[in-house]
């Protein structure tokens, strides 16, 4: 059964997706870039296309196959090479849930200082406490299994995004709309004051922002009913619920001159609304890391040794990070656009390679069957399991990204200005993976003409 047959319910799934609050992290962020409004628009336009070649690439395959991305990804990847797909979810889930941890902690800090709020005043010492028993409240709640989780998501993002929209309402209520229309940061705390470079720079977030869904979304396609729902409301929904609520944090950091939700949030809204808007958020952030820690517990056991590993023991894995992170909210908080990055350029060679293979090399033709065939005769097994010719292709495009653009330095090559760096790259990896695998396979990929020969030896 396929639960999703409407546009809208599909849309509305698709927006909550993008709707967590490390959003207005990423929204703060973007504000330094330089213009305002070039950063919101051209991340958001990055997302769009992000999503749609992640919904090519990931989401189209699942649906017709209906099986999520890790087994659908096994006829480019190889049957064991798909399991790359666990490490990118394991690494997402990870990565995003320390960065929840960290905003919750330092926001349950500021509430629990002093009320009314001062802003900025935090404590390093409530941060750390909060943060170590706020690990100890996940990994009890995401123990209780799927029920937890969608009881503690079902209110959540109707929340969220009805919080994003109250800031925007009184952002022009405080500040006149000519102001927030004009407001940047000072040019001193511009990341560049070139405005080409300003919108390849809010694209290229916005694009790897698209790429983080590439491990997820055939998860959520596979549920759809009809092949009319499975590209738009996934793009639309997604890049609205993360365009909308960054772009208010984005405005907000740009009015108030300060790039902290935790201390913007009581200047846009007041000390008393500012607090409840904030413990709202600390609630939320609760759902949203159970919801993270579930998802990436139930990647990992798909692993043969993990999977007979008590469940207690296997959320409790995946949360050991964050007792690091505990001791290091700010480091964490200051790092998001980093981890950003990083987290889609993962896949941007990885997405290139499923483009060429499913619709270049197989003519959208996969045998489900044989995406489950762990032997020698399989189809998608390729020389052990993996096919060695997309690593070294997702490898090469990796490489290729840092020398076009590193996220930590925000050195930039001289290209960048103009093409940025993951569309040029997308583009390479589909050329160089076609002509590879027909230089190294054939005209068709080598499991397909194995399979040939062992019927006929049989």
């Amino acid at each position: 059964m396929r639960p999703y047959s409407g546009f809208a319910a599909f849309l509305w799934t698709s927006a909550a997706l993008g709707s967590a609050s490390y959003a207005y992290l990423v929204g703060s962020s973007l504000a330094t870039i330089g213009n305002t409004w070039a950063s919101v628009i051209g991340y958001w336009i990055g997302t769009l296309i992000g999503m749609a070649l992640v919904s090519l690439a990931v989401g189209i395959p699942s649906f017709r196959t209906g099986i999520d991305t890790v087994d659908a990804a096994k006829s480019a990847l190889g049957v064991r090479g798909s399991l790359i797909f666990m490490v990118g979810i394991v690494f997402s889930c990870v990565g995003w849930g320390n960065i929840l941890v960290a905003m919750t902690a330092r926001s349950a800090a500021v509430l629990a200082h002093s009320l009314p709020l001062r802003v900025g005043s935090q404590d390093e010492g409530i941060a750390i406490a909060v943060a170590v028993a706020l690990v100890i409240t996940i990994w009890w709640l995401a123990s209780k299994g799927p029920k937890a989780v969608e009881r503690l998501t079902r209110w959540c993002v109707p929340g969220q995004l009805l919080v994003a929209a109250l800031l925007l309402i009184l952002l022009f209520v405080k500040y006149s709309a000519a102001t927030v229309a004009q407001a940047h940061v000072p040019v001193a705390r511009m990341l560049t004051t070139d405005h080409r470079l300003q919108v390849m720079l809010a694209v290229e977030f916005g694009l790897n922002n698209g790429f983080t869904m590439t491990p997820f979304l055939g998860g959520l396609t596979r549920l759809a009913a009809s092949r009319r729902i499975v590209v738009t409301p996934p793009v639309l929904g997604y890049a609205t619920g993360a365009g909308f609520i960054s772009g208010v944090a984005a405005l907000a950091t740009a009015v108030t001159g300060t790039t902290s939700p935790l201390d913007w949030l009581t200047v846009v809204a007041g000390p008393a609304l500012g607090s409840a808007i904030m413990l709202f958020l600390v609630v939320a952030n609760v759902a949203a890391l159970v919801a993270f820690i579930y998802l990436g517990g139930i990647s990992i056991q798909q692993i043969g040794h993990l999977s007979r590993m008590p469940w207690k023991f296997t959320t409790a894995l995946l949360l050991l990070p964050s007792v690091f992170v505990a001791f290091r909210t700010q480091w964490m908080l200051d790092s998001v656009m980093d981890l950003l990055t990083y987290n889609g350029v993962m896949f941007v060679g990885i997405t290139g390679v499923l483009l060429a293979d499913y619709y270049v090399l197989r003519r959208t033709h996969v045998d489900v069957a044989h995406l489950f065939t762990r032997a020698h005769h399989g189809r998608y097994w390729y020389q052990g399991g993996v096919n060695w010719v997309a690593m070294a292709v997702v490898v090469d495009t990796t490489a290729g990204y840092f020398l076009m653009f590193n996220p930590v330095t925000l050195a930039v090559a001289a290209p960048f200005r103009f093409m940025g760096a993951a569309a040029p790259l997308l583009m390479a990896t589909v050329l160089s993976y076609v002509v590879l695998s027909r230089l190294v396979h054939g005209r068709q990929p080598l499991p397909e003409v194995r399979r040939k020969v062992v019927e006929v030896e049989l």
